[in-house]
């Protein structure tokens, strides 16, 4: 067991004045380890996040199964089952973002956590500050992607939403960038992370286009986010969401190619 004193979670409570617009959000800490997830509690609970404690999956799933959360801090190694696993029964009930908690930094195991499709891996042991950037950067790429929430929408605005949705589709698939959501030929809805819904929105709007690394990475994240977003982890997991693994080409040397036709539409309210 690592052990963590509680250093490292207070040592940047004190003179911390920087929130987050909303001071009600709610955090769900799933780990084995009580003095860590007090610890944690106790700082987070000082920088005005509302933090509900989980020793294990079955505890977790039930709470979400009944609850909302807006971010999820998941330890990777718990008692009786893996954190990966984990989160696959998780998404059945939230797609909130996940950060993972782990004492190994085994880039392997980073790489098949991140395909699973957390947002954020951290190693133990770590400090306060850093963990918190962490969840400002997630919750803030949360709320890019979201946009603004409908009950701060001017009546105009809503109007319009209400009026018009545009959408990409690719043979039979359709991306709709008003909701934010996917459908499949046959039309059901396919769960997309925040990161997963970017990508693909730059690659429909680039079709039959080479887009190196480089660009993708730039298109796809914030500057101020202070960890790597693996592009080749995001394309891997978007071909398996779309099912189509051949859509997306790997070009050696240069980046990656959407090879489909991609038609750009707007459909009036009622319609995905």
């Amino acid at each position: 067991m690592v052990i963590v004193t509680q250093n490292y979670f207070w040592n940047a409570m004190e003179n911390n004045t920087n929130s987050l617009k909303n001071p009600a959000q709610q955090i769900m800490m799933i780990d084995d380890d009580i003095d860590i997830m007090n610890a944690v509690q106790a700082f987070l609970e000082r920088n005005y996040f509302d933090v509900t404690l989980c020793d294990c999956g079955e505890q977790a799933v039930r709470h979400l199964s009944k609850n909302t959360t807006d971010l999820i801090i998941l330890d990777k190694h718990l008692t009786n089952e893996d954190g990966v696993l984990l989160t696959k029964r998780l998404r059945q009930f939230s797609h909130a973002p996940i950060i993972m908690l782990t004492a190994n930094d085994d880039e392997t195991e980073q790489v098949i956590a991140l395909e699973s499709g957390i947002d954020a891996y951290m190693t133990k042991p770590f400090k306060s500050r850093v963990l918190l950037a962490y969840i400002h950067a997630v919750l803030r790429s949360k709320e890019s992607i979201i946009g603004t929430p409908k009950s701060e929408i001017s009546e105009e605005e809503k109007e319009s939403l209400d009026c018009e949705q545009e959408i990409y589709e690719c043979h039979g698939w359709r991306l709709n960038c008003t909701s934010h959501k996917l459908f499949s030929s046959n039309n059901q809805e396919i769960s997309l992370t925040a990161g997963e819904y970017t990508l693909l929105s730059v690659l429909f709007s680039n079709p039959n286009r080479v887009l190196s690394r480089d660009q993708l990475l730039s298109m796809t994240r914030k500057e101020d986010v202070p960890f790597d977003r693996s592009i080749d982890t995001l394309i891997s997991r978007v071909r398996r969401r779309l099912d189509q693994p051949k859509w997306i080409k790997t070009i050696r040397n240069l980046g990656y190619l959407l090879d489909a036709n991609v038609k750009r539409i707007h459909q009036t309210t009622g319609n995905n």
